[in-house]
């Protein structure tokens, strides 16, 4: 009995015991942690960029350093996405603005609701890259009238090309046809200096 241990005891101070115990406490987070490495997210707030705090306590340090090392760099990458995905200022033209857009318009409305929440569009540096620059949100937008479309939006054919226009724009809960007609309109906007 005497034998058996002190050959336990032996046994655990070995450095073979020491790692077959560390894996096989290590064992219940490997899935997680290696789920939560596989991808890249778009989004910074996803939960696999979270902390693990149960799998740090279990960690050895150098385990541990790569571990934070690995989840700083995913979360920056993330960050870097998520941040040049996001739009700068969100419109929700429905509510808004949405009782200009289905009458007959004049260049006044496409004036107006351009200088109200396009202005910071109309400088030539800001079409420099093709990051997403604001959001319009056409949900419970019933019609849009082509000519508002042309003066709102064609206005900035003087700074880029269409895709360009379409790119920096983006545009949400919009119908195939009301898209078609900003995209006729941006296309064939002729700006007179």
């Amino acid at each position: 009995m005497k034998k058996e241990t002190q050959l336990i005891k032996k046994l655990k101070s070995t450095i073979l015991y020491k790692k077959i115990s560390y894996q096989l406490k290590m064992f219940k987070h490997r899935p997680r942690l290696i789920l939560d490495s596989l991808f890249i997210r778009k989004d910074e707030f996803h939960k696999s960029l979270n902390m693990n705090g149960s799998a740090i306590l279990d960690m050895n340090s150098d385990d541990r350093k790569k571990y934070i090392r690995n989840l700083v760099k995913r979360r920056q990458i993330a960050h870097e996405n998520d941040f040049y995905n996001f739009p700068l200022l969100y419109i929700n033209v429905g509510k808004n603005f949405s009782q200009y857009l289905g009458r007959k318009v004049d260049e006044n409305d496409a004036l107006y609701f351009r200088n109200k929440f396009l202005n910071f569009l109309d400088n030539e540096n800001i079409w420099k890259d093709n990051n997403i620059a604001i959001e319009l949100d056409f949900k419970n937008v019933n019609s849009i009238h082509p000519r508002w479309a042309c003066e709102t939006f064609g206005y900035f054919k003087k700074y880029a090309t269409t895709k360009q226009i379409l790119t920096k724009i983006k545009f949400s809960n919009i119908s195939q046809i009301k898209m078609d007609i900003i995209k006729h309109e941006i296309k064939n906007y002729r700006h007179i200096k």
